[in-house]
């Protein structure tokens, strides 16, 4: 099903775990500019983990209550479904000092392919995923102000939103799809077999 960020209202969606390579938290301090600029915006948070709480404080302190929506764990059509009724996909991946890493998430990928521009972190494989300018708008790790920049921008245009979801739907059609996907594992095992 297709996403129509072009007259979707400002609302953004995490979906992920709330642990320290993904980083929610920065999400939710990233709202607080986000709010400031279009006092409408939404941020939905779906997922579970030992950050989740330290979330829902954070939005309470930041007088965000209202504006960031922890809803837990959802299932897969549900989740698909919520993908459909906002205008961005969002994550803010980090390296912890741990040098923790996140794996380039499939919800990212389920978002650009039901067409919804995502905004997310230079970080591990995202770029490949995430062509800045093109399929959406990467930050830099930590960087909440391009964060909220970019998520403000996106509000504020949402032809530059349309355009960035059709061409991330696009993209990973092209890219990364099942057929690709089992090609690209063949010719590694053709390779391996000599």
């Amino acid at each position: 099903d297709q996403a129509d960020p072009a007259h979707a209202p400002p609302m953004f969606v995490f979906v992920g775990s709330f642990i320290d390579a993904n980083a929610p938290q920065l999400l939710v301090s990233a709202m607080r500019k986000v709010v400031d600029a279009v006092p409408d915006a939404k941020l939905i948070m779906i997922g579970d983990g030992p950050l989740r709480q330290a979330c829902s404080d954070m939005a309470k302190a930041l007088n965000l209550a209202d504006a960031v929506d922890l809803q837990g764990r959802h299932i897969l059509e549900r989740v698909a479904k919520r993908l459909q009724g906002v205008l961005a996909y969002v994550r803010h991946n980090v390296t912890t000092k741990t040098g923790d890493a996140a794996v380039t998430p499939m919800s990212m990928l389920e978002a650009g392919a039901c067409g919804l521009p995502v905004i997310a972190t230079r970080h591990g494989g995202i770029p490949e995923l995430v062509i800045d300018g093109k399929t959406g708008l990467l930050v830099d790790e930590y960087d909440i102000e391009a964060m909220a920049a970019k998520m403000i921008e996106l509000a504020n245009d949402r032809a530059l939103a349309a355009r960035l979801g059709a061409t991330a739907r696009e993209h990973i059609a092209a890219n990364f799809s099942l057929e690709q996907s089992i090609d690209g594992l063949w010719g590694i095992v053709r390779k391996v077999m000599g």
